[in-house]
């Protein structure tokens, strides 16, 4: 069964890349003491949570809530030998 999650990411691209990624907002060491990596149960914790970490400035510029849907594709941990 899968499970459901919401979490903030920011649209980005990566040079020499032509596809989009999700980042991960404040994932920068030398900058925040914390990566903003929580997953919230619902959408409305997730905003409670920007104000939980005092983000909400920053989300507005460029953060966006993504659905996460937790899903694996077998009932094994991934083996890389085993591929």
């Amino acid at each position: 069964m899968a499970e459901i999650y919401y979490q903030w990411k920011v649209p980005g691209t990566v040079e020499g890349e032509d596809k989009p990624r999700l980042l991960t907002p404040w994932a920068d060491p030398f900058l925040y003491e914390f990566a903003f990596d929580f997953m919230f149960d619902t959408p409305e914790l997730a905003l409670e949570g920007l104000d939980d970490w005092e983000a909400r400035e920053h989300a507005e510029v460029d953060w966006v809530l993504v659905k996460v849907t937790v899903e694996p594709l077998e009932n094994q941990p991934f083996n890389p030998q085993s591929t």
